[in-house]
């Protein structure tokens, strides 16, 4: 005869524990989701009916679609949902495929209106020809990480941006400026410049610049004012053509990388 295995209740076992925690707590927690399974929790009880729509951080991911028109489908409906009066702290924008200007540049007006801080586009796509810039503007933004294959005609100049990261962009045009005041981290990963001759990068307040480039960037000069700078890391396939406008009192860091065969 088998014994019977006794469970004992705890008691508030059932209580809902979660929707007890206050919104700061909720919203923190719920920031590590992708916003289609925020979207989700909607269903748990009363609580959390609502509070998708007023999160401010949004993750959109499109691998976590089955196909790219459902993906661009709920972007567009979250956009056109959610509280309008409640600004983004973090956008984090994954999107693989074809993807058209129109959508794209809609998703970054949007961040930009409303004072997103941290801003991070990912996209892969084929015979997307120009990245729109109608949405450089922004009094808010902090940081920008952007990894695109398209190309730039210019370069962004937020006023208060201090993190730039550009991955696989294709730089247009003979020269161009980057002019941030509050730049402090600079990086310019695997960028492509065909037709660049000079970059300049005016940035009295960067103090790290990385650069890591393919054979297209290296052809071209770049010419670094940055008094403050203290740490540089460079790695290529070829030797950089680099001028540094004033003294660098207080660089600490040099690393260069760059492929023997074409020393």
């Amino acid at each position: 005869m088998k014994k019977a295995r006794l469970i004992r209740k705890i008691p508030g076992d059932d209580e809902d524990r979660l929707s007890t925690l206050p919104n700061c707590v909720l919203c923190y927690i719920l920031s590590f989701l992708d916003t289609k399974y925020v979207v989700q929790t909607c269903v748990l009880s009363k609580r959390f009916k609502n509070l998708w729509s007023s999160l401010p951080y949004l993750n959109f991911d499109s691998t976590s679609f089955n196909k790219l028109f459902s993906f661009n489908k709920f972007v567009d409906r979250m956009l056109t949902l959610r509280d309008n009066s409640v600004r983004v702290d973090d956008f984090k924008f994954n999107r693989t495929g074809k993807i058209s200007s129109k959508f794209l540049d809609k998703v970054m007006n949007y961040a930009m209106s409303h004072c997103v801080l941290r801003f991070n586009i990912h996209v892969e796509y084929n015979g997307f020809d120009h990245f729109p810039e109608s949405s450089y503007s922004s009094e808010s933004l902090k940081s920008f990480e952007l990894k695109i294959h398209g190309e730039l005609t210019k370069l962004p100049s937020f006023p208060e941006l201090k993190v730039l990261h550009l991955a696989s962009v294709r730089l247009a045009h003979s020269d161009l400026v980057l002019s941030c005041p509050c730049l402090m981290d600079l990086a310019l990963i695997d960028c492509a410049a065909p037709k660049l001759d000079i970059l300049n990068i005016d940035a009295p307040q960067l103090v790290k610049l990385t650069i890591s480039a393919g054979c297209f960037l290296s052809v071209c000069k770049v010419v670094v004012s940055a008094p403050g700078l203290a740490s540089f890391w460079y790695s290529g396939s070829h030797s950089l053509l680099l001028s540094i406008l004033g003294e660098l009192s207080s660089l600490e860091v040099v690393s260069i990388d760059v492929d023997r065969h074409h020393l």
